[in-house]
Formats: structure tokens, C-alpha cells, sequence
């Protein structure tokens, strides 16, 4: 797979013993009102299976194998599923005489359907990261090509093959299958079991129909311009007219054959196996009518107008109602069902079903199943299973851009009675803007339904949050509460006024308010100069208002409403553009960050052994303009050096026992003779000063510097050399070596490439008294990424740092004749 995976997503359970993406392709395009297939590509795998609702709450408890899925372990899947599938031997050009006498032969999928279960291979490898030209997938690739197959499964998996591979090599093989596909497509909308001529009628079955749709969604992903507005129309028509009857605001789901009266004719009616609702057909369904109903109606859909349809609706109902990963009616097509669970809630931005957690909970069955070979085995066999398992592990760590958060509000004050608030007037605004992303910076991004009561840890697996509503709102002290801890641990908040209503417009400057105004941050007018106006378009002239702390933004209101332009895939506006120069910017043009590849730790060492006094120096200023900065570093001390951070706010006159205390700024430093006479003993007295410019401005530096003259009159500073404790590690027990350290890209543009460190000291009585930067320390410690901030790379930051705690900690032991 491409690109760099961090390791962890939270911290592991404390142990006291032991203290990718492929491109989508330049010839890709971005259409302004989506095909229906544009998105059915990934979507119709979807078509078999079960999907994602939302009800997560911070109490529920979380299994331990979910909570703490790692990255590494993902790509450590990937890499051993490919390598069994590059032991099993290539398709035969033509099928020996033996398998047709083989009494399993109609039901075996691996005899059955070499060309198809081979071409799902390719294309899971491909999907990988893996060359075409490799060799070893090359020749298993010409033999899927040579195979004239007949049957609706082979041709969809091989549609959804040639869709990863280069158009103008491959597109007469294109031409052959969308020829196919389209003259297998019936009368009525659907696919039968195998196509061999003449006119393609009746409602076929939906097992098929589903590998149909798949391969038109391929096709169209290939570039083929021969599906057009009516045959995506004649599929929308026939799955809707497929779904089980039943009352106005009952679940409704799909069956294997159509459950329409209409449709019977020689139907085997009778068998329940084939009329009883299932979660494959079910969930493949709602997947199809996600994207033809984006696509036929999608640009009517507006506040107070038509909203997404009553099958699609009951659809999803059916699915909160029945969906489990422990079905044993599923069994049949397991890894097929859980990679249409991922492509369902890729597309209706729902995260859980049923109260299950699709993406964490699939995630980790799916790797507690893989088989020591690196296979995955199922009833339909194990190239097969495996295919799909590969399929849906190289998409699970696909970027979460953007979350839209749901909330649910009273029908009257004081009332016990609660109903979904106006949250989703556009319900295809972030999937068009994700779809947009996905296009212009080659990765893969997704967008999720978000509430407020879910852990902060599944919060900050996406980048923004976003706030729409046509309708005046309060959110109560608790939501209010989860949106402070996601902005300061790193996540944006962006508010949109749906239909540019007054009301809500100063609902959510009382909602800025209510978020920053004790810490003197308020909503301002940005110019034209800022940079998410111009990080990468230009053209982004929309009238907005940004709360800043000094390092970052932490609330963007659009005070003018995109929804429209957004739900319409109105790409010529600016909207798009905004809201994909927001997602650089908190990504620092990054855009392929895994949504596990979260900086936020959780500290899951309860009780460290070894206690460190510390201060955060509060004067007049923006004195802690990152809250969680020594938060964040208390809980990578407890749980990889079982070290207990002590921090307390405290003025200069308050420093007493403190080992090590923290100055930060982003501006000048205002300290009055007093409080630099408080400091000055606190330091004859054995504490070590770290000071550090949060955001790394250059405004601040001559104020930095004098304060440190002021703080040591007489005394020369020096640049920390590589054999001091700080940079090196040596001596610190658990140090690390920080000779060689990764600087922020925005910083590498501004100065000369470089790796060595740049932290200056003063030192007091043979021992470094004050440690300062004029780089950004303190983004670090919180572990953001946004682009702007002038410093080191997180990782950086917090290992020069934490060798400061520990040096220091060394320091007053010593003083207190204790050794640890």
C-alpha cells in the first residue's frame, strides 16, 4: 500500500512490564451532477450486505479489540492476504472436462467461477496497491481477460477490475463487458443469472442483479460513456418496486427474488429462503437507491422540498432494526456482507446499525479471522473471501474529512419527549464535497453522522465537524461540552446557516460564544490574506467568520449558505473549494491521513510510579492558548515511561516545588518586574523553564528573547548540541535519541532543509536552566497537523520534550538525594 500508516490510534492497555491509497487516476473528472455510478463503483460491492447507524453513546462499553485497532496491524492483513493470493495458481484459459462432471460443480464457487472469483482477485489486489505489471499479477490477469464467461458475476467483477487499470490500454476490454452488461440488463431493471443472447427480460434475481449493477458501476468507473440517464433509471425503478410492502413507517428490506406482485410471474414465491428479507439484498439495495436517487433527484432536494425517498428511508429503518455481525443466515457471503456494510456506510455517512459500530466492529472481526496463511475462508472459498476481505482493510483507513453531526431536540421546553432536529436538509452536501476531494487530491476521503455523545477519540477520527440546520437551536451543557474537548484536541467546527436564516445565524454566534467566550476568543471577519482562503484555491471569496486561538482556527462560520451549491454538485461555486482548502489546512497538505492516524493518546496507565511537579505560568495574555497541550503529554509520560506529570496553573509568585514549568506564548510576553523576580528564584532554586512560541510566529520572538535577558541578565545563550541529555537521550532513562528530528512541511518551505533540532539554553550552576524554541513546541504536543504552525512534527516535538521531563526529573532527584 502507498503511503506512511502511523502505528497507533489510541495507546494500548497499560503493561506495567512493558514501561494505503491508490490514486483515482488523472483521467478522472469531476461531474456536477453525479452519474449514478460514479459513486455505485465502490458502492454496489455494497450491494450485498448490511450498513451502519448511529447511536453510540460515551458509557457503552467498547471491546478492547475495537477501541484500539493500529494501522500496522491493518497493513500486516494486507500484506499476508496477498501474499496467498499471489500462492493460488492462475485461472485455466479453457476448464478441464473433469470440473464439469464434478458433482459440486453448480454450486461450487471456486469451480463454478474462475474468471469471476480471479477478476475480484486482481481487483483486490490492485485496490492494494499492487502493479498490474508485477509478473505475478500479470499473467493472472491475461487469463481473466481471454475467458468469454457468460454469467452476470464473472463480467461484474471483471468491470469492476479493468476500473483499476490504465483506460486507454484496457478500454476494448471495457467496450466487450459494457456491451455485455447492457444487453443482459432486463426489460424490467435487473440481471438474471447468465446472459446468452436475445432480448434480456423479466426480473431476473437480486443475488445477480446486485453483480450486475456492480459491473455498470465499474464501467463507469473505467470511463465507459455508454450508461446513460435511462438505464440508471430503470435500475432505480425496479429495486424500488422490488421492496417488501408494508405500511407507511415500517422497516421494509429485499428478498433474493422480488417481492413486488408485479414481478411474480414463475417466481418460486413459496421458497423462504428467497421471499424472507435478508441483510445482503437489503443493504445492496439501499446502496443502489443512495446513488440513483443522488443522481436523478439529488439537486431537487432543499429545505422544505423533497428529502430522500420513502424506500430508502424504511431501507435504512430495516437495516437499524436487523443488522449483526453474528447472523448465521449471512454466513453464505460473510466477507462479501462486510465489505457492502463498509460501502453502505460510505455512502448514507452512517457509522453504526443496529447500535453496532460497522467500521471499528468489522474491522476487528475481520482481522481476529484472518487464518495464519493469510486467507480468509468462507462457504464460497477462500480466493473469494479473501478478495473481499482485502477490498474492505484497503479502504479502512481511507481519510474521514468531514463528520455532519446529528442531534435530537425537545418538541416543546421542559417536554420528556425528543425528535431529530432539522440536521439533514441536504442529505448529499458531504457526500458530494467528499466525492470532490476524492477526485481533486487523489485520495480516497470519506464523511460520517456524528453525535455528540460518542467517544472523542471516534470524534477525532474526522478532520471537521459540520453544523447545518435551516432552524434556531441550543445544544445542551454536555454537547456543548464533547465540542470543546474535539476542537481542543485538534478538530475544526464549521457552522452553516441552511437557507441563510437569521435566527440561525445568531444561534451559532451564541454558540461561539458559549464554546470560547471565557477564554477571550471571539467570532472575527476574515480577509482575504488568511490561509484557508488560498492554501490551494484561490477563487474562495465566500464571507466567513473564524474564531482563532493564536496557533489555529477553532470555529469557521459560513455565514452565506453552501448546502445548495454542495447538494447540487455545484462545482463552479465556491464552496467546494472553501471546504476542500479547509481540509488541507488541518491536514497540512496531507490529505491521505488515515482516519486512524489520529495524535490523540488516551492515558491507560492509571497509577505511574514516578511523580513530576510541574506549572503552566499563567500571566496577563494568552497565556495557554492549547489546553490539552500538557494533557497530551501527561498521558504519553504515564503510558510509555510511567511518569505522573503534576501540572497546575499557577502565576509566577505561586512556583515553589515545581520541577520543570512551562511559559508558552504567541505574541509578546508581558511580565512585570515582580513576576520575573518569582521566576528568577524559582530557578536559582532548581527548576527548569521550557519556553516556546505555540504556532512559531516570528512577531514573538525579540519579546521571547528579552524576557530570557531579564531571566539571566549577563548569561549567553547557547544552542543544545548533540551530546546534551535533551537532544540525545543519553542518561534518561527511556530517552530518546532526538539528533535527527522531522520538521512540519510549512516550516521546511520557509528555511533551509534541515534535521537537527533547534532548542537554545541558559544555563544556571552547571545545568540547563532554561530551554527554549523559538519553533512551535506546544501544536506539537496536542499533535496537530494543521498547516501555518512553524515547528516540529508532533512525534518530534513530543520526544524532545518528554527528554526534558525526564532530565528533569533526574534533576530533582538528585536534589532530593532520590533515585528512581
Amino acid at each position: 500500500m502507498n503511503g506512511a500508516l502511523t502505528p497507533l490510534v489510541v495507546e494500548p492497555a497499560w503493561d506495567k512490564g512493558n514501561a494505503r491509497l491508490r490514486p483515482w487516476g488523472a483521467e478522472s473528472k469531476i461531474r456536477r451532477i453525479p452519474h449514478p455510478c460514479v459513486a455505485v463503483g465502490w458502492l454496489c460491492l455494497m450491494m450485498a450486505a448490511a450498513a451502519a447507524a448511529q447511536d453510540t453513546s460515551e458509557s457503552s462499553p467498547k471491546p478492547d479489540r475495537s477501541r484500539h485497532l493500529r494501522l500496522d496491524k491493518i497493513q500486516q492483513a494486507i500484506e499476508r492476504g496477498i501474499r496467498f493470493l499471489h500462492q493460488q495458481p492462475a485461472p485455466e484459459t479453457f476448464e478441464q472436462a473433469w470440473k464439469y462432471r464434478h458433482p459440486d460443480y453448480r454450486w461450487n464457487q471456486e469451480l463454478h467461477h474462475p474468471t469471476g472469483n480471479h477478476a475480484l482477485a486482481v481487483w483486490a489486489m490492485l485496490a492494494c496497491g499492487e502493479s498490474y505489471q508485477d509478473p505475478k499479477l500479470y499473467r493472472r490477469l491475461n487469463a481473466v481477460l481471454m475467458s468469454d464467461t457468460a454469467y452476470t458475476y464473472d463480467r461484474g467483477m471483471r468491470a469492476q477490475m479493468l476500473a483499476e487499470l490504465p483506460r486507454a490500454r484496457f478500454a476494448p476490454w471495457v467496450h466487450r463487458d459494457g456491451l455485455f452488461l447492457l444487453q443482459a440488463l432486463t426489460d424490467q431493471g435487473n440481471f438474471q443469472r447468465i446472459y446468452k443472447g436475445a432480448l434480456a427480460t423479466g426480473p431476473g434475481d437480486n443475488a445477480h442483479g446486485q453483480y450486475g449493477v456492480l459491473g455498470l458501476a465499474g464501467l463507469q468507473r473505467a470511463g465507459w460513456s455508454k450508461i446513460n440517464h435511462d438505464h440508471w433509471a430503470k435500475v432505480d425503478h425496479y429495486w424500488r418496486a422490488a421492496q417488501q410492502k408494508t405500511g407507511p413507517t415500517e422497516p421494509a428490506g429485499w428478498a433474493v427474488y422480488s417481492l413486488s406482485p408485479d414481478h411474480r410471474g414463475t417466481l418460486p414465491q413459496d421458497v423462504p429462503s428467497f421471499t424472507a428479507s435478508r441483510g445482503p439484498m437489503t443493504a445492496g439495495a439501499v446502496a443502489v437507491l443512495s446513488v440513483t436517487e443522488r443522481a436523478l433527484r439529488g439537486p431537487k432536494i432543499d429545505i422544505n422540498k423533497a428529502s430522500i425517498s420513502t424506500e430508502l428511508r424504511k431501507g435504512l429503518d430495516w437495516l437499524d432494526h436487523h443488522f449483526s455481525l453474528s447472523d448465521q443466515a449471512e454466513e453464505l457471503d460473510r466477507y462479501f456482507y462486510f465489505f457492502t456494510i463498509q460501502s453502505v456506510g460510505r455512502y448514507t455517512g452512517y457509522r453504526t446499525f443496529n447500535s453496532i459500530d460497522w467500521f471499528r466492529e468489522v474491522t476487528a472481526t475481520m482481522l481476529s479471522e484472518q487464518a495464519s496463511d493469510g486467507s480468509w475462508s468462507g462457504p464460497k472459498g477462500r480466493i473469494l473471501s479473501t478478495s473481499f476481505a482485502l477490498l474492505y482493510l484497503a479502504r479502512a483507513s481511507d481519510p474521514l474529512a468531514i463528520s455532519k453531526v446529528r442531534w435530537k431536540k425537545q418538541t416543546k421546553p421542559g417536554s420528556d419527549e425528543w425528535v431529530w432536529a432539522n440536521w439533514n436538509n441536504r442529505p448529499h452536501d458531504l457526500w458530494n464535497f467528499v466525492d470532490y476531494a476524492s477526485d481533486r487530491y487523489e485520495v480516497s476521503t470519506l464523511w460520517q453522522i456524528a453525535e455528540l455523545d460518542e467517544p472523542l477519540y471516534e470524534l477525532l477520527e474526522s478532520h471537521m465537524l459540520y453544523i447545518a440546520t435551516d432552524k434556531p437551536f441550543v445544544l445542551n451543557d454536555g454537547q456543548v461540552a464533547k465540542l470543546r474537548a474535539y476542537i481542543d484536541n485538534g478538530g475544526l467546527l464549521v457552522t452553516n446557516p441552511d437557507g441563510n436564516s437569521g435566527p440561525v445565524n445568531a444561534a451559532m454566534r451564541k454558540l461561539a460564544e458559549r464554546l470560547f467566550g471565557d477564554r477571550g476568543f471571539n467570532l472575527k471577519k476574515t480577509d482575504m490574506d488568511h490561509p484557508i482562503r488560498h492554501i490551494h484555491s484561490t477563487d474562495t471569496k465566500l464571507p466567513l467568520e473564524v474564531v482563532d486561538n493564536g496557533v489555529r482556527p477553532l470555529m469557521v462560520h459560513l455565514t452565506r449558505d453552501v448546502g445548495r451549491d454542495l447538494q447540487r454538485f455545484n462545482t463552479d461555486s465556491s464552496s467546494f473549494d472553501l471546504l476542500s482548502n479547509l481540509y488541507l489546512f488541518l491536514t497540512g497538505k496531507k490529505p491521505h491521513r488515515a482516519r486512524l492516524a489520529s495524535h490523540y493518546v488516551q492515558q491507560a496507565n492509571p497509577s505511574p510510579q514516578w511523580p513530576l511537579s510541574a506549572a503552566r505560568i499563567k500571566y496577563q495574555g494568552n497565556f495557554d492558548p492549547e489546553p490539552v497541550a500538557l494533557m497530551q503529554l501527561k498521558a504519553v509520560l504515564a503510558n510509555k515511561h510511567d511518569v505522573d506529570l503534576r501540572v497546575a496553573t499557577v502565576p509566577p509568585a505561586a512556583l515553589d516545588k515545581q520541577a520543570i514549568a512551562f511559559l508558552t506564548t504567541v505574541g509578546p510576553i508581558d511580565l512585570d518586574d515582580q513576576q520575573v523576580a518569582a521566576v528568577r528564584k524559582w530557578l536559582k532554586g532548581g527548576g527548569t523553564l521550557w519556553i516556546d512560541i505555540a504556532g512559531g510566529h516570528d512577531l514573538a520572538i525579540p519579546s521571547v528573547r528579552a524576557t530570557i535577558e531579564r531571566l539571566a541578565p549577563g548569561i549567553q545563550s547557547r544552542l543544545l548540541g548533540r551530546r546534551d541529555a535533551i537532544i540525545s537521550g543519553q542518561g534518561l532513562e527511556g530517552g530518546y535519541d532526538c539528533r535527527r528530528v522531522r520538521y512540519r512541511s510549512y516550516a521546511l518551505r520557509l528555511m533551509q532543509r534541515r534535521v537537527t533540532p533547534q532548542l537554545e539554553t541558559v544555563e544556571m550552576e552547571g545545568r540547563p536552566a532554561i530551554v527554549f524554541s523559538t519553533m512551535d513546541l506546544t501544536g506539537g504536543l496536542v499533535g496537530l497537523d494543521h498547516w501555518g504552525i512553524f515547528g516540529y512534527e508532533p512525534e518530534s516535538a513530543r520526544r524532545l520534550v518528554i527528554n526534558g521531563c525526564l532530565a528533569a526529573l533526574r534533576q530533582d532527584s538528585q536534589n532530593k538525594d532520590l533515585a528512581p
